[in-house]
């Protein structure tokens, strides 16, 4: 009896044996488990798929217009991946987006003016990341109520030297008009023309293509000479070149005038008209400068007798700068 007890008892003992055994054989099979460790593939895959979202790290520049005109500023929005979505950063004080090349960022944020035709580059920066975007601009056409003429001179033999070539009072080269840019936008002046009353079917100045005249800047045109010494940032200077390329001057009579600047297609931008009281040695200024209604004298405005590309004061005209305020 006690040898049948025993072997009863060494039974469940070998049967634990063998299961023990069994189960060691399947956790063997689960280190084929580790295969697992290729799923890690996919996520290489998956991040890869995300850079392709992202224009620099995880950064991203746009803008509402990539090709744009002089008179549709460029709003740009700039977003941070922060791996729950794109979060809008532009308002924020840490962001910086670079000055381009044809365009300008004013006070009212991430807004550009355009400036003058060409295509930039546009650089957002925000916690050492950088994304980049390509910004189309093409300047409009100049057209009515963008341009006046704020300074005049008929006299050609005035004391001094306006155009600064060194030879003082030519009546035919020292002549001037001095047109300024009254809108808030960058205009293209190709194919603006200047007429005279006394000769209406000939233009005495055709503008030459790649001519642009930025907000709040002015270009004079005198009758002839050399105005390269004349240099001032808000201001452009050329000579009279009439149809068919010849240079016969601005023709201005000091007795009593009118010049008038038509725009590409025909229509009138703006007149000025003169009568022989106001035209003594001395040009003729808008009063008030840039937006009046009437002309004066020159030194009856200030000490002088003319100031083409400044203010009658002196003063420069600030261009944009003067328009839309700098950052």
């Amino acid at each position: 009896m006690r040898a049948s007890l025993w072997l009863l008892l060494l039974a469940p003992v070998v049967a634990c044996t063998d299961k023990d055994t069994d189960d060691t054989d399947v956790g063997t099979d689960t280190d084929v488990g580790t295969d697992t460790d290729l799923d890690t593939d996919s996520d290489s895959d998956s991040d890869s798929d995300s850079d392709s979202d992202i224009a620099s790290g995880d950064l991203r520049i746009t803008a509402d217009v990539e090709d744009a005109t002089s008179r549709t500023p460029v709003t740009f929005t700039v977003e941070n991946d922060v791996g729950d979505g794109w979060v809008d950063v532009t308002a924020n004080s840490d962001l910086d987006i670079a000055q381009a090349d044809v365009l300008a960022f004013f006070t009212n944020g991430p807004v550009a003016q355009p400036l003058t035709n060409g295509t930039t580059d546009v650089t957002a920066d925000f916690g050492g990341l950088t994304a980049t975007i390509s910004i189309d601009v093409t300047i409009d056409l100049a057209a009515a109520g963008d341009l006046v003429f704020n300074e005049v001179l008929a006299d050609g033999t005035v004391e001094g030297d306006p155009n600064g070539d060194g030879s003082s009072a030519n009546a035919f080269e020292d002549e001037f008009v001095e047109i300024a840019n009254v809108s808030d936008v960058s205009v293209d002046l190709d194919g603006v023309q200047i007429f005279e009353a006394d000769q209406a079917f000939l233009a005495r100045h055709t503008f030459p293509e790649g001519t642009v005249l930025r907000a709040g800047e002015v270009i004079v045109v005198f009758g002839g000479g050399d105005v390269s010494s004349l240099t001032d940032d808000d201001a452009l200077f050329q000579t009279a070149i009439a149809t068919g390329g010849l240079n016969v001057g601005l023709a201005l009579t000091d007795d009593g005038d009118t010049v008038t600047l038509k725009a590409a297609d025909g229509t009138t931008i703006d007149t000025a008209t003169w009568s022989a009281a106001t035209t003594s040695d001395t040009s003729l200024v808008l009063q008030p400068e840039l937006d009046g209604t009437t002309w004066s004298e020159h030194d009856d405005v200030e000490s002088s007798a003319y100031s083409p590309g400044t203010f009658a004061n002196g003063d420069a005209f600030g261009g944009p700068d003067s328009v839309f305020g700098t950052d």
